[in-house]
């Protein structure tokens, strides 16, 4: 089992929905996971939907590279 296999029962979410959140995203997609993406700006016209806050369960965090520390 490769690691992106892996990471397909895993709670995931990608903070940040700029240009990598959204690659990353559509990438993860793709491979059959399911992440969350969580960004200060809610926006409900994308491919997926933006949260303000992560859920709980959260396992695995990815960060945008872009993501400000003062967010």
């Amino acid at each position: 089992m490769s690691f992106i296999e892996g990471l397909r029962d895993e709670s995931i979410a990608i903070i940040g929905a700029g240009v990598t959140g959204r690659a990353l995203f559509q990438y993860l997609s793709d491979q059959g996971v399911t992440p969350v993406v969580v960004d200060e700006k809610v926006d409900e016209g994308q491919k997926f939907q933006t949260l303000a806050t992560p859920p709980a369960d959260i396992t695995l965090a990815i960060v945008s590279p872009g993501w400000k520390p003062s967010h």
